[in-house]
């Protein structure tokens, strides 16, 4: 997007609210998220779970429990027809989720490849 294409799509966004403060309470709120995308997906029980995705790693909400997978421990992310598992370096339990469909799974194992690359060559072990 072009300078000044974005001017123009700011002033668009800007038109939609009453006031200057308005506007920046939600671009605030934006820039909290900034460089995160979340994904509702299942634990193999069914518990309906929240995955968040950015350039450190991996966060897995069920509740009130929160599961932190930086990509430093990560060594593989598997995908099967619904199901993502992340296999991490260490012994221990791979984390199976499960999405609505392939499409989706694939989607979500993209989003989290592509952030991990980038997080290797932030990094330099790339």
């Amino acid at each position: 997007m072009n300078c000044i294409a974005k001017v123009h799509d700011d002033l668009s966004n800007f038109s939609k609210y009453d006031r200057m403060e308005d506007y920046l309470n939600t671009v605030a709120e934006n820039v909290e998220t900034y460089g995160i995308t979340r994904y509702n997906m299942k634990r193999e029980d069914g518990y309906p779970v929240l995955l968040s995705v950015n350039l450190k790693g991996m966060t897995i909400r069920a509740g009130t429990a929160t599961s932190e997978i930086s990509f430093s421990k990560m060594k593989q992310v598997a995908r099967g027809r619904k199901s993502l598992t992340v296999i991490p370096v260490a012994p221990g339990a791979d984390v199976k989720l499960l999405g609505p469909d392939s499409c989706f799974v694939k989607e979500v194992q993209e989003t989290i490849m592509v952030n991990y690359y980038v997080h290797k060559q932030l990094l330099g072990t790339i």
